[in-house]
């Protein structure tokens, strides 16, 4: 079996370009949440711009094409009939035109909205679900792609290079 290969080796080549991180979900729906999570962990910590935009995305279209990103890294919860935890990193075209919260604009449209706005190219890290119920904790799964993700984010991204 091959090894997947990991966000940093996904990233790689737009470790050094004009990248914004959007984080997405709903934090009151348990993993739902987990792309609102990582934003909080990397904030401040990660060289490039990180948007907190929670259920909606919607609303930081101008903010996003401000920034003239070559590169938009979403980070949010996808169904991805995987594993719980399990950490992808997929082209728009790759998800289903759906989300979890429902009743607005899909991660897949938004997404498509996104490079058609700022001509840059989206990545999505999708995280699978364990659950996606109301409540404010991550499951353990969850929790634990949520380090490894903002770690990974961290050092492809550092504040303050070495």
């Amino acid at each position: 079996m091959t090894k997947r290969p990991s966000i940093l080796d996904a990233l790689k080549d737009r470790a050094h370009e004009k990248a914004v991180i959007l984080c997405m979900g709903n934090i009151r729906k348990c993993d739902g949440g987990i792309g609102v999570k990582v934003g909080q962990m990397i904030d401040g910590k990660v060289i490039i711009p990180v948007i907190n935009c929670g259920q909606s995305p919607h609303n930081y279209i101008n903010p996003i094409k401000q920034k003239q990103p070559r590169t938009v890294i979403i980070v949010d919860a996808v169904d991805m009939k995987l594993s719980p935890g399990a950490v992808r990193v997929i082209s728009p075209k790759d998800i289903k035109d759906s989300t979890f919260e429902g009743g607005g604009t899909s991660l897949r449209t938004f997404a498509d909205i996104v490079a058609a706005e700022t001509d840059a190219e989206v990545v999505i890290i999708a995280v699978q679900p364990k659950r996606v119920s109301f409540g404010m904790e991550l499951s353990d799964e969850a929790q634990s792609s949520a380090d490894k993700i903002a770690a990974q984010l961290m050092e492809a991204f550092p504040k303050h290079a070495s």
